[in-house]
């Protein structure tokens, strides 16, 4: 998994600006905004100035009752993760267009301060299902 992040972070690097298409400088203009928080330098990632080794699991909030979050969370930090990566099922969060569910189990929220709380960094994938 590593080499994967460390192979897809060199690609991302290694592509000059408009790689994709003419289109993605006026979409992406280059930046360096985010820099000064989070880079990658080939060897790993710096995270405010400080190399840091990500041992990311996964924790999907929506398959655990609320209650059993924090011991879950627990659990990976006594395994040694310093990381939590968690799915974003958006029509788990909005099942109607326009209707919006961000209670209990489905309070997205309250699970990323808990994550933040406990000292986790979060990598979120989104997605519509």
């Amino acid at each position: 998994m590593a080499v994967l992040i460390g192979v897809l972070m060199l690609a991302w690097r290694a592509a000059p600006v408009g790689a994709f298409g003419p289109e993605d400088v006026g979409m992406f203009p280059p930046t360096a905004a985010v820099k000064p928080y989070f880079n990658f330098d080939g060897k790993g990632f710096i995270i405010r100035g400080k190399r840091v080794f990500i041992a990311s699991g996964s924790l999907h909030y929506q398959r655990v009752p609320r209650a059993l979050w924090k011991s879950r969370l627990l659990k990976m930090k006594r395994a040694g993760f310093n990381c939590v990566q968690t799915y974003i099922f958006w029509s788990y969060q909005e099942p109607r267009e326009g209707q919006f569910n961000f209670k209990g189990r489905h309070n997205l929220g309250a699970f990323l301060k808990l994550v933040h709380s406990m000292g986790f960094y979060a990598i979120l994938r989104i997605g519509p299902y």
